[in-house]
Protein backbone atom coordinates (compact mmCIF):
# COMPACT_ATOMS: atom_id res chain seq x y z
CA UNK A 1 0.00 0.00 0.00
CA UNK A 2 1.56 3.38 -1.05
CA UNK A 3 -0.27 5.35 1.18
CA UNK A 4 0.58 3.46 4.19
CA UNK A 5 4.27 3.78 2.88
CA UNK A 6 4.10 7.28 2.37
CA UNK A 7 2.63 7.98 5.93
CA UNK A 8 5.72 6.24 7.26
CA UNK A 9 8.12 7.91 5.20
CA UNK A 10 6.44 11.01 6.37
CA UNK A 11 6.65 10.29 10.08
CA UNK A 12 10.38 9.34 9.71
CA UNK A 13 10.76 12.89 8.56
CA UNK A 14 8.48 14.39 11.04
CA UNK A 15 10.67 12.39 14.07
CA UNK A 16 14.13 13.64 12.10
CA UNK A 17 13.02 17.31 11.88
CA UNK A 18 9.53 17.85 13.98
CA UNK A 19 9.19 21.81 12.76
CA UNK A 20 9.66 20.94 8.96
CA UNK A 21 5.97 22.30 7.85
CA UNK A 22 5.96 20.50 4.58
CA UNK A 23 6.36 16.89 6.53
CA UNK A 24 3.57 17.88 8.47
CA UNK A 25 1.61 19.11 4.92
CA UNK A 26 1.83 16.40 2.87
CA UNK A 27 1.28 13.86 5.69
CA UNK A 28 -2.28 15.47 6.51
CA UNK A 29 -2.90 15.39 2.42
CA UNK A 30 -1.72 11.30 2.66
CA UNK A 31 -4.14 11.03 5.98
CA UNK A 32 -6.72 12.52 3.63
CA UNK A 33 -6.19 10.46 0.66
CA UNK A 34 -6.05 7.75 2.91
CA UNK A 35 -9.64 8.74 4.00
CA UNK A 36 -8.73 9.29 7.76
CA UNK A 37 -10.03 12.48 7.75
CA UNK A 38 -10.23 13.33 11.37
CA UNK A 39 -6.85 12.84 11.84
CA UNK A 40 -6.01 15.14 8.43
CA UNK A 41 -8.48 17.80 10.15
CA UNK A 42 -6.25 17.66 13.54
CA UNK A 43 -2.84 17.90 11.81
CA UNK A 44 -3.92 20.63 9.79
CA UNK A 45 -5.76 22.21 12.28
CA UNK A 46 -2.15 22.37 14.24
CA UNK A 47 -0.59 23.50 11.11
CA UNK A 48 -2.76 26.61 10.63
CA UNK A 49 -1.97 27.57 14.15
CA UNK A 50 1.82 27.88 13.23
CA UNK A 51 1.10 29.48 10.18
CA UNK A 52 -2.50 31.07 9.57
CA UNK A 53 -2.11 32.77 6.35
CA UNK A 54 -0.88 29.36 4.99
CA UNK A 55 -3.48 28.91 1.47
CA UNK A 56 -2.95 25.68 0.50
CA UNK A 57 -3.33 24.18 4.23
CA UNK A 58 -6.70 26.28 4.24
CA UNK A 59 -7.76 24.69 1.51
CA UNK A 60 -6.89 21.50 2.21
CA UNK A 61 -8.59 21.44 5.67
CA UNK A 62 -11.72 23.20 3.29
CA UNK A 63 -11.99 19.65 1.77
CA UNK A 64 -11.67 17.55 5.32
CA UNK A 65 -14.17 19.64 6.65
CA UNK A 66 -16.71 19.24 3.41
CA UNK A 67 -15.86 15.06 3.51
CA UNK A 68 -16.21 15.44 7.59
CA UNK A 69 -19.68 17.16 6.57
CA UNK A 70 -18.43 19.87 8.39
CA UNK A 71 -20.02 22.52 5.89
CA UNK A 72 -20.17 25.56 7.86
CA UNK A 73 -16.38 25.11 9.21
CA UNK A 74 -15.88 24.38 4.84
CA UNK A 75 -17.38 27.59 4.07
CA UNK A 76 -15.58 29.65 6.53
CA UNK A 77 -12.06 27.84 5.47
CA UNK A 78 -12.68 28.06 1.92
CA UNK A 79 -13.73 31.74 2.05
CA UNK A 80 -10.53 32.85 4.20
CA UNK A 81 -8.46 30.54 1.89
CA UNK A 82 -9.89 31.95 -1.29
CA UNK A 83 -9.21 35.62 -0.10
CA UNK A 84 -5.41 34.40 0.39
CA UNK A 85 -4.98 32.53 -3.19
CA UNK A 86 -7.99 32.54 -5.50
CA UNK A 87 -7.54 28.47 -6.65
CA UNK A 88 -9.91 26.23 -8.47
CA UNK A 89 -9.90 23.99 -5.10
CA UNK A 90 -10.84 26.71 -2.62
CA UNK A 91 -14.45 27.81 -4.73
CA UNK A 92 -15.46 24.33 -5.32
CA UNK A 93 -15.08 23.49 -1.69
CA UNK A 94 -17.19 26.98 -0.87
CA UNK A 95 -19.37 25.49 -3.46
CA UNK A 96 -19.73 22.28 -2.16
CA UNK A 97 -20.13 23.79 1.41
CA UNK A 98 -22.79 26.34 0.61
CA UNK A 99 -24.96 23.38 -1.83
CA UNK A 100 -25.28 21.31 1.53
CA UNK A 101 -26.55 24.11 3.22
CA UNK A 102 -29.35 24.78 0.65
CA UNK A 103 -27.62 28.07 -0.79
CA UNK A 104 -27.81 27.21 -3.98
CA UNK A 105 -27.51 30.65 -5.72
CA UNK A 106 -24.68 31.40 -3.70
CA UNK A 107 -22.94 27.91 -4.79
CA UNK A 108 -23.64 28.52 -8.56
CA UNK A 109 -21.62 31.69 -8.07
CA UNK A 110 -18.73 29.91 -6.45
CA UNK A 111 -18.78 27.19 -9.01
CA UNK A 112 -18.24 30.13 -11.51
CA UNK A 113 -15.88 31.63 -9.94
CA UNK A 114 -13.65 27.95 -9.75
CA UNK A 115 -14.26 27.70 -13.38
CA UNK A 116 -13.18 31.04 -14.18
CA UNK A 117 -9.67 30.84 -12.44
CA UNK A 118 -9.02 27.20 -14.27
CA UNK A 119 -9.66 28.86 -17.31
CA UNK A 120 -6.84 31.97 -16.35
CA UNK A 121 -4.51 28.97 -15.03
CA UNK A 122 -4.65 27.26 -18.45
CA UNK A 123 -4.74 30.21 -20.37
CA UNK A 124 -1.57 31.32 -18.38
CA UNK A 125 0.47 27.92 -18.54
CA UNK A 126 -0.04 28.53 -22.26
CA UNK A 127 0.33 32.15 -23.06
CA UNK A 128 3.40 32.47 -20.46
CA UNK A 129 5.90 30.82 -18.89
CA UNK A 130 7.66 32.66 -15.84
CA UNK A 131 6.93 36.09 -17.34
CA UNK A 132 7.67 35.45 -20.92
CA UNK A 133 5.68 35.19 -23.79
CA UNK A 134 5.42 31.60 -25.21
CA UNK A 135 6.78 30.98 -29.01
CA UNK A 136 9.99 29.40 -30.34
CA UNK A 137 13.11 30.58 -28.54
CA UNK A 138 15.53 32.80 -29.74
CA UNK A 139 18.06 31.39 -32.29
CA UNK A 140 20.98 29.70 -30.83
CA UNK A 141 19.17 28.93 -27.75
CA UNK A 142 17.91 25.86 -25.94
CA UNK A 143 13.89 24.82 -25.98
CA UNK A 144 14.28 24.31 -22.39
CA UNK A 145 17.01 26.14 -20.20
CA UNK A 146 19.85 23.79 -18.43
CA UNK A 147 19.20 21.25 -21.20
CA UNK A 148 21.79 21.00 -24.55
CA UNK A 149 21.32 22.16 -27.38
CA UNK A 150 22.11 19.58 -29.33
CA UNK A 151 19.48 17.38 -30.19
CA UNK A 152 19.80 14.93 -27.20
CA UNK A 153 16.64 15.85 -25.35
CA UNK A 154 14.83 11.92 -26.45
CA UNK A 155 15.76 9.10 -26.60
CA UNK A 156 15.07 8.22 -30.31
CA UNK A 157 13.81 11.63 -32.05
CA UNK A 158 12.76 11.54 -35.52
CA UNK A 159 15.70 12.77 -38.01
CA UNK A 160 13.22 15.62 -38.89
CA UNK A 161 12.84 16.74 -35.43
CA UNK A 162 16.65 16.49 -34.78
CA UNK A 163 17.70 17.94 -37.47
CA UNK A 164 15.22 21.33 -36.86
CA UNK A 165 16.56 21.45 -32.92
CA UNK A 166 20.08 21.31 -34.57
CA UNK A 167 19.45 24.22 -36.69
CA UNK A 168 17.66 26.23 -34.14
CA UNK A 169 20.45 25.91 -31.68
CA UNK A 170 23.44 26.50 -34.01
CA UNK A 171 24.76 30.01 -34.71
CA UNK A 172 24.04 31.74 -37.79
CA UNK A 173 26.64 31.36 -40.45
CA UNK A 174 27.24 27.85 -39.28
CA UNK A 175 26.07 24.67 -40.98
CA UNK A 176 26.27 20.93 -40.25
CA UNK A 177 28.50 18.99 -42.78
CA UNK A 178 27.04 15.71 -43.70
CA UNK A 179 30.45 13.31 -43.37
CA UNK A 180 32.14 14.27 -39.81
CA UNK A 181 28.39 15.83 -38.32
CA UNK A 182 30.29 18.56 -36.95
CA UNK A 183 29.71 22.49 -37.93
CA UNK A 184 31.44 24.28 -40.30
CA UNK A 185 31.08 27.73 -41.82
CA UNK A 186 29.53 28.19 -44.87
Amino acid sequence: NRLAEALALYEQAIALAPDYFEAHYNRANVLHDAGRFDQAANLIEQLIQWTPDHAQALAVLGAVYVALGRNVDAELISRRSCLLRPTRICYVNLGIALQRQRRTEEAITEYERALAVASADRLDRRGTHEGRPAGPPARGRSLHPGRPCDGRRSPRPSRRRTRRRRARCRPRGETATRATGSAGTS
